[in-house]
């Protein structure tokens, strides 16, 4: 495989521990010659690209859960308050939505599928 070929087969990964898993990968970086930093750099920005390309497909949610009740991939977008509590944007793997939702809502963490912030009256 080429240089370019390794960075394009990375656009196709979603995570760097898949990527870096490929045998094909592997073998590609044992041979390759040149600055090993510039291709890491390259291949996550790749893989970056490809998650976030990814998530922004996925069902949106907003919480007052903190980050370590994220599971299953969920990605935070954005973040802001809501009365007074940290309130986060997040991206939910579709297959994901009922448990990580759940998950939520377990703690007694709000989970709202529209921005609490632009309540309608």
């Amino acid at each position: 495989m080429t240089r370019a070929e390794i960075v394009a087969l990375a656009a196709t990964y979603t995570t760097v521990e898949a990527f870096a898993n490929n045998p094909e990968v592997a073998d590609y970086i044992m041979d390759y010659e040149g600055d090993l930093a510039i291709l890491k750099a390259d291949c996550e920005t790749a893989v970056a690209g490809r998650a976030d390309a990814v998530a922004a497909t996925w069902p949106v949610r907003w919480t007052v859960a903190p980050p370590s009740y994220d599971g299953m991939g969920t990605r935070s977008v954005d973040d802001g308050t809501y009365r007074g509590k940290p309130l986060r944007q997040v991206h939910i793997p579709p297959q994901q939505l009922d448990w990580q939702t759940s998950r939520y809502q377990s703690g007694l963490c709000g989970c709202f599928v529209t921005d609490p912030r632009k309540e309608t009256t």
